[in-house]
C-alpha cells in the first residue's frame, strides 16, 4: 500500500469513528429531559381555544400564552396573557407543591385556588371576604373522574365545579382538566348588574413546555 492511500484510509477510519460518536451522543435518550408539570406552568406553553359566546350568538378565538415571571412578596407568579381579536388581558399564576393560584395583578385579588392533584369528591372553599363570609365566597368540588385503566396517569380527566356567590351575583365554571396538559374544555356562566356571561371554550390547539 502506498504511503498516500494509506494516509488516505487513515482518514476515513478516523472520521467515521467521531461520527459514529458524534451521532451516539445526539441520539442518547439517557440524557435528562425536562419533566412537565402536574398543573402545566412554565413558560412558552400556549393553548388556544375556540369561545362560544352564547349570549351574542358569536364564535372567536382565545390564545393564552406563559410569557414571563414576577416576584410577588418572594413568591413567583407566572404572566399569563389572554389575547382574542379585540382584547388582551393578563393574570398572574403561582405553583406550590399542593396549589396553584391566579390572582388579577391589577386589583392583586385572588381569582382561584386549585387544590392539587385532583381527587374525586374533593372540595375547597376560598373566602374572599371574612366578614362577609356566605355572601363573598368560591367554592371548588371536583365532581368527576374518567380513566383509562389501560393507559398511563395523565389519561385521567377531571370535571371541576367552580362556584361564587356575591351580592346579586352568581357566577358558575365548569372545567374538564387533564393532568400535565390543562385544561381541555370550559363552561362559564355568570349573572350581575352589570354584566352577564354565557361562554363555553374547546381546546383546539397547544403546546406544552
Amino acid at each position: 500500500m502506498r504511503l498516500k492511500e494509506f494516509i488516505t484510509l487513515s482518514v476515513i477510519i478516523f472520521i467515521l469513528f467521531f461520527s459514529k460518536i458524534l451521532l451516539g451522543q445526539a441520539f442518547d435518550n439517557s440524557y435528562p429531559t425536562k419533566k412537565i408539570e402536574y398543573f402545566p406552568n412554565s413558560i412558552n406553553s400556549f393553548w388556544k381555544y375556540e369561545r362560544h359566546d352564547k349570549i351574542k350568538d358569536e364564535i372567536d378565538t382565545v390564545t393564552i400564552k406563559i410569557i414571563g415571571d414576577t416576584l410577588i412578596l418572594n413568591r413567583l407568579f407566572r404572566i399569563w396573557e389572554y389575547k382574542s381579536k379585540n382584547s388582551k388581558e393578563f393574570y398572574f399564576y403561582s405553583t406550590d407543591k399542593d396549589s396553584i393560584r391566579i390572582i388579577n395583578p391589577i386589583s392583586m385579588d385572588l381569582i382561584q385556588l386549585f387544590i392539587i392533584p385532583f381527587e374525586l369528591n374533593r372540595s375547597w372553599v376560598v373566602y374572599e371576604d371574612v366578614n362577609i363570609l356566605s355572601h363573598n365566597n368560591s367554592v371548588f368540588s371536583v365532581m368527576e373522574i374518567k380513566t383509562n385503566k389501560t393507559q398511563e396517569p395523565e389519561s385521567e380527566l377531571f370535571l371541576i365545579k367552580h362556584q361564587k356567590y356575591g351580592r346579586n351575583v352568581y357566577f358558575t365554571e365548569i372545567i374538564w382538566f387533564k393532568p400535565y396538559q390543562g385544561i381541555l374544555r370550559l363552561e362559564k356562566k355568570h349573572w350581575g348588574r352589570v354584566q352577564s356571561i354565557d361562554e363555553s371554550w374547546e381546546l383546539i390547539e397547544s403546546n406544552v413546555k
